[in-house]
């Protein structure tokens, strides 16, 4: 196993927003119905729906960027910059395609 990996995840930033994303279900609710509208964007491209959906979650779909620059860069120093580096680390393609998929079983 990669170290890298975590849980199934590629690393546990991914597998932490894919946590709170998923027990929630406000957000399970949101990523799905924003899933089902990429995958209508895209009905025969899943690789492109998951580019798309990716592209919402990480900077339009609120947990993203915007919403990170207004709640994190009023924090101190040391903990804004160790939150920016696990921000970066986010495998956002990797959740989407995720979301992509469990959408195109149902």
């Amino acid at each position: 196993m990669n170290e890298d990996t975590y849980n199934g995840w590629p690393n546990r930033e991914t597998w932490l927003v894919a946590l709170w994303l998923g027990n929630d279900y406000a957000n399970q609710l949101r990523v799905s119905t924003l899933a089902s509208e990429a995958i209508e964007q895209h009905p025969d491209d899943p690789e492109c729906a998951a580019f798309d959906l990716a592209r919402t979650l990480a900077l339009e779909g609120g947990f993203g960027s915007l919403y990170f620059e207004n709640q994190v860069h009023s924090l101190p120093g040391l903990y804004r910059d160790l939150l920016d580096t696990a921000w970066a680390r986010i495998d956002w393609p990797h959740l989407a395609r995720t979301y992509i998929n469990d959408a195109l079983e149902v």
